[in-house]
């Protein structure tokens, strides 16, 4: 997998920031927009081993990654929490799809299984780390007002945006060389592989 060319547009003291990382809400409460469907044009494959299965994030708190079908680009990630059975312990399915060179990751929304519901942002993958970004509800805003997508904006609930149309051109903007300022530059998720 092809990472180099986003690496340079990275500020190094992103790793510093990681606020979302309560385990409660380590996926679903950090990621305010949502997508009826996946987005990214084709699934993205992992090889053999290229995900360890134990991360760490920025507060030390344990997270598992696992892939479930390496031609779909599935994972799961699992938050350990301590009491509970293997079989008790939250889930999350995500599917990591490509769009040009870029990685986006389409995590669906246990809140909202039927009919999927994911929630939408860039991955990166690079040596030893995942970092994590999402896209921001005043980005779904802009790109609605341009044309570019439809999107409901709830008054309640979890999710501050949901993109219902116009999926493909959002994953080409998310892809595109200013992609990055459609997402939440200041606080990713960061996990970081145990050796």
């Amino acid at each position: 997998m092809n990472t180099r060319p986003f690496t340079s547009t990275i500020p190094g003291k992103l790793l510093a920031f990681a606020p979302c990382l309560a385990l409660g809400i380590l996926l679903t409460g950090c990621f305010p927009t949502a997508s009826l469907a996946p987005l990214g044009a084709k699934p993205t494959k992992f090889k053999e081993g290229e995900l360890g299965k134990a991360y760490r994030t920025t507060k030390g708190d344990p997270v598992q990654v696992r892939v479930i079908d390496s031609e779909r680009g599935e994972l799961e990630i699992v938050v350990p929490e301590e009491g509970k059975k293997e079989a008790e312990q939250p889930r999350y399915r995500v599917l990591v799809r490509t769009q040009d060179e870029a990685v986006l990751y389409n995590l669906l929304d246990p809140e909202n299984p039927t009919p999927p519901r994911y929630r939408i942002g860039r991955l990166l993958m690079h040596d030893n780390a995942i970092l994590i970004w999402w896209v921001t509800e005043d980005a779904v805003r802009k790109l609605v007002k341009e044309g570019v997508l439809r999107a409901e904006f709830p008054s309640k609930g979890d999710v501050d945006a949901i993109v219902t149309d116009g999926y493909g051109a959002l994953a080409k903007k998310l892809a595109g060389p200013e992609g990055w300022l459609l997402l939440d530059m200041e606080h990713p998720l960061v996990w970081v592989k145990v050796e």
